[in-house]
């Protein structure tokens, strides 16, 4: 059994203090796509000259700013007593959101060209669970760094 003194409690109670507070803005962006001369079989359009570039594919974007916290993955240096997410590798980040933020943040991850961008870095989400004791007032959310199909304008 692990005893705490009160001087630990408050150094663990500040750090998280910090923590909570240091909420930022991401840019979720949302790509939709229609179909104009798409082959799925070979991924591409039917006719080269035409004006989806190649893809058969015309996307359209939504923009949104969500404000969330938000951490690189350094495998050695988390706490494996927090639990460490299924799925993390070292360099992918994860990303808390409120409640209020989750539904877009979910189908930003369940679109298939859709993706956030933190920092001028972009990354796709890759799972979500939620977070805390009881009550889930978060969700944490696994980002991996990717290069989007479609860049925003």
């Amino acid at each position: 059994m692990m005893i705490l003194h009160p001087f630990t409690r408050l150094v663990v109670g500040d750090n998280l203090g910090q923590f909570r507070r240091s909420y930022q803005k991401i840019m979720v962006v949302t790509v939709s796509v229609t179909e104009s001369g798409y082959d799925a079989f070979t991924d591409s359009a039917l006719g080269i000259p035409d004006s989806t570039n190649g893809t058969g594919l015309i996307p359209s974007f939504s923009l949104s700013w969500v404000p969330a916290r938000w951490t690189v993955v350094d495998l050695p240096a988390l706490n494996p007593y927090q639990g460490i997410p299924p799925g993390v590798e070292s360099g992918d980040y994860l990303i808390w959101v409120g409640r209020r933020d989750y539904p877009m943040m979910q189908v930003c991850q369940d679109e298939a060209y859709s993706y956030i961008e933190i920092n001028g870095l972009t990354f796709k989400l890759q799972g979500n669970s939620p977070d805390g004791l009881g009550q889930s007032h978060e969700y944490r959310f696994i980002a991996r760094k990717y290069k989007p199909v479609f860049a925003r304008p």
